[in-house]
């Protein structure tokens, strides 16, 4: 009966950390069913593996990304109209 308190004991704060079940259960060289029941017995009140609430937020639209010309010069020219930015292009080709 210690040897399951002990690994509990050693697996409940891994686990809230983020280690996972499977690589504890195999440390201790028992089975992830096995380890998970352990801690689950004696556990502190209200440390559950159930899932917590989460709201989800509309992401805002993103803006267009303004057109930029830039030259094999170098030249740069930046918040340009789609249709003007095309008829620079067809009087550069």
């Amino acid at each position: 009966m210690a040897a399951r308190e002990a690994a509990a004991a050693w697996a409940r704060p891994l686990h809230a950390s983020g280690h996972g079940w499977s690589k504890l259960a195999s440390a201790v060289g028992i089975s992830r069913n096995t380890l998970r029941s352990w801690c689950a017995v004696g556990a502190p009140e209200g440390a559950s593996s159930a899932w917590l609430p989460v709201t989800v937020a509309d992401p805002e639209p993103a803006a267009p990304a303004p057109a930029v010309l830039v030259t094999p010069s170098g030249f740069r020219v930046e918040n340009l109209d789609p249709d003007l930015l095309l008829r620079i292009l067809r009087e550069l080709a």
